[in-house]
Parts: structure tokens; sequence; C-alpha cells
């Protein structure tokens, strides 16, 4: 699957709160959604909706206007969102699948940012809603319990990847969870372990591969890290999702072997053919 290179196009937005960088306060911003075309989609799919880092908590209105925070995960409260934004697209929600690259919680009382929390209510919320929710887990996800983990992984219509491949009707995904570490907290892999495993990902075919933590893209002076970047920069052209680190730009950018990358980054995007 190839992203037609034109400029993403927003269509829509979210308002959420969110803490602050450095944990000083809390803000109301939106959730941007963009629009792009690819090149083919799934049997029976018509449209792709990618999203990750919905690290925040959904905002309601407020009784003399303006906004205030709600209960809700903002991902449990996009899901609504996004299905009457599909709608107004003209796709019906059970014909778009869900890809996240992951880190969907945040502290429910908006005092810290960061943590780590279950986010099974994310995806059971857009699963739900729409044809079925695939991706992988950010640094900051949980899933319950081990049993309530593996439970959660054989339930219909959700589709988790650690590391490897899975396949979605006729979509392959390459994909691997979390960020390099090597301390115990959740969703660390250690260097040369992920590197290994990316490295064998791409030498097998794939339709797209998510990455929680992505490249860098130095030509800009985008952040990430340039161990991945180098590694798929020495691979066949692959179209790559993934989230983690925030890039001041909606448009997908290319690498000089022609590998295509989004970062989704707060950033939701649906990807069609028309």
């Amino acid at each position: 699957m190839k992203i037609i290179p034109t400029p993403a196009k927003q269509l829509h937005n979210i308002p959420y709160f969110r803490v602050t960088a450095g944990s000083r306060g809390v803000e109301c911003i939106d959730l941007p959604v963009y629009s792009l075309r690819v090149d083919r989609l799934p049997h029976g799919i018509s449209a792709l909706l990618v999203t990750s880092d919905l690290q925040g908590m959904e905002a309601l209105p407020g009784k003399k206007g303006g906004f205030k925070p709600g209960p809700r995960q903002l991902g449990e409260a996009a899901a609504e969102s996004l299905t009457e934004f599909c709608l107004a697209q003209g796709h019906s929600p059970k014909q778009v699948g869900i890809l996240f690259t992951g880190d969907l919680h945040s502290d429910p009382t908006l005092s810290k940012r960061g943590g780590h929390g279950d986010v099974r209510s994310v995806w059971h919320a857009f699963r739900d809603h729409f044809a079925w929710a695939g991706g992988i887990a950010g640094n900051h996800d949980t899933f319950g319990s081990p049993a309530e983990q593996e439970a959660f992984l054989h339930e219909p219509n959700i589709y988790f990847l650690d590391h490897g491949h899975m396949k979605i009707r006729d979509l392959r995904i390459g994909g691997i969870s979390g960020v390099m570490g090597s301390n115990q907290k959740p969703w660390r892999t250690p260097e040369p372990v992920f590197l290994e495993r990316l490295g064998r990902i791409l030498a097998t075919h794939s339709d797209l591969v998510l990455l929680h933590e992505g490249p860098d893209f130095p030509e800009r002076g985008f952040d990430g890290k340039p161990q991945i970047r180098e590694i798929l920069e020495a691979a066949p052209p692959r179209t790559v999702v993934f989230g983690h680190r925030h890039w001041p730009t909606a448009d997908p950018v290319t690498l000089p072997n022609g590998t295509q990358l989004l970062n989704t980054d707060a950033k939701a995007y649906l990807l069609t053919t028309k």
C-alpha cells in the first residue's frame, strides 16, 4: 500500500484536555483529523483510520461556554466522533478499519503526563463502532492482567501485533510494539533485539509496517531514532506508520530509498482511494 503524494487535508477536529509538557498544567487542544489517498485498501474496506498517542481526556461542553474535562479517555470519545465523521464523509463505519500505533492511555485525573494504564476500553470502543481494530502497543499501554491480556488477544475483530506479521483480510501488516530500552517498564525491547526484529520484518513482504517508536528525518530536523531510519533506508521501500515523537507536519515524508513515513502522533488520518 502506497500513499499518493498529495498534501494531507484537515477535515475534522476533536477537542480534548491533556497535561502540558513537564506536567505544569492542563490545556484544551484539538486532535486534528486529516485525509490522505492511498493506492489500494483491503477487500471490503472503504477507508482506514490510523491514529496514535491519544493521551488525553474527552472535552465536554461547559455550562458557561467552552469545555470541561469529561470522564472518558480521549480514544473512547474519539471513537464516537469519528463514527459521525466517517458517515459525513460517505463511509459506513462497518466498512472502516482502525489501526493504532500505540499510546492510548492518559492519567484520568490529568495530574501528570505519561504513566501506564489499561487501554482495552479504547480498543473496544473503536472495535464496536467500526469493522475491526488492529495495531500495536505504545510504551504507556497496558491490557489488564496477563490472563486478561491473553483473553483480549483472542476477542473477535481485535488484531494485536507485538512483533512480526499479521493479516487482516488481505492486508498484511508487520510491526513492533513499544520502544527500544532495557528497563522493566512495559513494552521495552533491548535495542539490538528491536533492530534485529525490524530487519526481519523488512525482509518479507508487508503492505504496511507499524511502529510505535519511529525513525528520525534529519533533512527537516524531525526527531526519532537514526538507527531505525538507517535500517529502513537499507531495505526495499515500505510504507511505515508510527507515533511516539511529534513531528510538526501532517504530510508524509519519503526517505531516499522511497520508503514513505507517516507520523500519527496526536493525529488521525482517514486513508481512502478517492
